[in-house]
């Protein structure tokens, strides 16, 4: 949340933030309906590869794998971290180890 609220603008923050609660409303809700989906691929299931077969316990991991490694991807090529923007007048927080250090 905090992240959220850093870059984001007045404007986009209360958007933002509905977006973040859905994402997490539908990692809820398409988990399981991943899962029920390949209810009906029975248990020797289909090779797919030598040794590698699709059944209705590893077509949900393959599901997440695949899924995993797009937003991963997406993540390193697509996202841009925005820095947040900090008036030039303002003094800004800054603490380090040796400002802690008792003397």
């Amino acid at each position: 949340r905090s992240y959220i609220a850093e870059v984001s603008s007045e404007e986009n923050r209360s958007s933002a933030y509905s977006l973040t609660a859905a994402a997490g409303i539908m990692s809820i809700i398409v988990g399981p309906a991943a899962q029920l989906a390949f209810n009906g691929v029975s248990y020797p299931g289909y090779e797919i590869f030598p040794n590698i077969r699709l059944h209705i316990f590893s077509a949900p991991i393959w599901l997440a794998l695949i899924t995993n490694v797009i937003v991963i991807l997406i993540i390193l090529f697509l996202f841009i971290d925005v820095p947040p923007s900090y008036a030039e007048d303002q003094p800004q927080l800054v603490f380090s180890l040796a400002e802690m250090k008792v003397q």
